[in-house]
């Protein structure tokens, strides 16, 4: 994990099934933050209320970075679609953990996933807050708890990691890790969907500077990926930045900002590859690279995929468009994911994109 973060996973009883449903991931010291969020008009309480505390910690009106000591993870009940109660609540759990670990509510973020409709349990929420604080940790296994107590309909826990360079104070090299965790894995459509994501790094980086590597970073990773055609109300993604691992603050459009974006990048797609590959019900995960960065190449490459998987699930004739045809059958194709990456000059498809299916063994 890297430096500057606790972390841990918690068994709560928010899910029928005993399995963990809490987490929490804490920088003590504090930690740039930034976020993307689900575009749906009908945002989930731990969304609004996320977007509330960056504006409130950054001034940044549309909640889009700002700073944080903690995520708050619950999983079991989305908290969507529950009104004003449901705001309260989730205000609550806040106030939760700002008691527990004697952090400003403003400090603390929300993740929450589950049923829609459905009220948190607030007092074994904060039981479950209050056991969980005591026992943190910094290793590996901590975040990976985590990993595992945001799980729902997953099969397995998702986590990524990578390391870059990046220069200290005094021009030295200095090793940066970028760690990150995600679920979901239905519910998904270009525009994110029902997924969550923690991405973590002991980099330093002002909230703007982080938010700005972010969007492009999951715009060509999450944004571009698909299981059901289905879109949800509770998508996030976080990226925190400790600065304990002795690294210069990192500046707009500096080669360290070009490095650590790349890491980023790295990490986002790592992940929304292992989501997409878990995908409910999915036994081919098809994979579509776009030769351009652009958003008409983006649209085009994902009309390509979603005609390709209805050609698997309705019309078994139609298959001649896609590769290895011989090997499929009708009905297994559900999952996708399209990439985007630079320009290559004189290299163009007459769509625009390159497009190959990923088999299982």
């Amino acid at each position: 994990m890297p430096r500057g973060f606790r972390a841990g996973g918690w068994t709560a009883g928010i899910k029928a099934s005993g399995r963990p449903d809490l987490g929490l991931v804490v920088a003590p010291q504090g930690a740039s933050a930034a976020a993307v969020f689900t575009p749906n008009a009908f945002a989930a309480a731990p969304v609004k209320l996320s977007r509330a505390n960056l504006a409130a910690t950054s001034g940044e009106p549309l909640g889009g970075y700002g700073y944080a000591n903690v995520i708050v993870s619950t999983s079991g009940s989305a908290n969507a679609a529950t009104g004003a109660d449901g705001a309260a609540d989730q205000a609550r759990v806040g106030a939760f953990v700002s008691d527990a670990l004697g952090v400003e509510q403003p400090r603390v973020l929300h993740l929450s996933t589950g049923i829609i409709g459905t009220r948190l349990p607030l007092d074994k929420v904060e039981r479950g807050i209050q056991a969980l604080a005591a026992q943190l940790g910094d290793d590996g296994g901590s975040l990976a708890s985590v990993a595992e107590a945001l799980r729902t309909t997953d099969s397995v826990a998702k986590i990524a990691s990578t390391t870059v360079v990046l220069p200290a104070d005094d021009g030295g090299p200095v090793t940066v890790t970028v760690t990150g965790i995600a679920k979901g894995v239905g519910m998904i459509h270009p525009n994110m969907a029902t997924m969550l994501s923690i991405v973590l790094t002991d980099a330093a980086a002002p909230p703007d500077v982080l938010w700005s590597l972010l969007r492009p970073a999951a715009a060509r990773t999450w944004d571009q990926l698909s299981v059901d055609g289905d879109t949800s109300t509770n998508d996030t993604v976080y990226v925190l930045a400790s600065g304990a691992s002795g690294a210069a603050p990192v500046r707009a459009g500096s080669p360290g900002a070009v490095a650590l974006g790349a890491a980023l990048e790295a990490v986002a797609r790592d992940l929304a590859r292992q989501q997409a590959a878990d995908g409910e019900g999915a036994t081919i995960l098809s994979y579509h690279r776009g030769r351009r960065l652009m958003l008409d190449s983006g649209l085009r490459s994902r009309w390509v995929a979603v005609d390709d998987i209805r050609a698997c699930w309705d019309t078994f004739e139609r298959l001649g468009r896609i590769r290895r045809e011989d090997v499929l059958e009708p009905g297994r194709c559900s999952a996708f994911m399209v990439e985007l990456f630079a320009h290559v000059p004189g290299v163009v498809d007459q769509d625009g994109a390159e497009r190959w299916l990923v088999l299982p063994a």
